[in-house]
C-alpha cells in the first residue's frame, strides 16, 4: 500500500508528499489540515493516528476510517517547540510516519 500526504498550511498554501521521509516546515503552534490519500484504496479499514513527538491532531483518540474515496484527513496543532515533530498512521500492519519540522518563528 503506498499513501500520499496533502498538507494545507494556515495561510492556505499546500503541499503534497509521497516520500514520507521528506520534513514538511511548519510554524510553532501552526494549524495545518492534513488529507492522506491511500492506493489500493482500503474502504472503510480503522486508522490510527499518533503524535509520535509533539503536538496534538484533531482525532485525539478516535479511530477514523478510510473513507469511500481512499481518503482520511486529520488536522495537527504543531507544538511551540522547534524541532522534528512525527505522525505515525497505521492501517493494519502498514505504517508511515508523516515528518514535520517546527522551525523557529525567525525562519520561513
Amino acid at each position: 500500500m503506498s499513501a500520499t500526504a496533502t498538507v494545507q498550511f494556515s495561510n492556505g498554501d499546500t503541499t503534497t508528499v509521497t516520500d514520507f521521509s521528506n520534513q514538511i516546515g511548519v510554524q510553532p503552534r501552526e494549524l495545518v489540515n492534513v488529507t492522506v490519500q491511500f492506493s489500493p484504496a482500503p474502504v472503510g479499514e480503522p486508522v490510527v493516528v499518533d503524535v509520535l513527538d509533539g503536538g496534538s491532531t484533531s482525532v485525539g483518540s478516535s479511530i477514523p476510517v478510510i473513507d469511500a474515496t481512499g481518503i482520511m484527513s486529520f488536522a495537527f496543532l504543531a507544538p511551540a517547540s522547534t524541532g522534528t515533530q512525527s505522525i505515525g498512521i497505521r492501517i493494519g500492519a502498514t505504517a508511515f510516519a508523516l515528518q514535520f519540522s517546527v522551525l523557529s518563528a525567525s525562519q520561513p
